[in-house]
């Protein structure tokens, strides 16, 4: 019998820890932009997207929120 173990696929606090408490702070420091402000910026640099809205391009940015470890 075989049984198969899916992996989690939205992130966990620890890792949200991860991101907030180490990641995003030691790009703070060096920069000198706050936390939010390089969340922001993360976001605007990798997940920006183009829509098409009736006659007009879009631009958006997806929230962190939506990904998986799959996407």
């Amino acid at each position: 019998m075989k049984e198969r173990v899916s992996a989690e696929t939205t992130r966990t606090i620890q890792q949200n820890r991860y991101l907030w408490g180490h990641l995003y702070k030691s790009i703070s420091s060096y920069t000198g932009y706050q936390p939010l402000e390089i969340h922001m910026l993360c976001g605007w640099m990798f997940l920006r997207e183009q829509k098409q809205i009736g006659d007009k391009q879009i631009e958006f940015i997806k929230s962190t929120t939506d990904l998986s470890v799959d996407s």
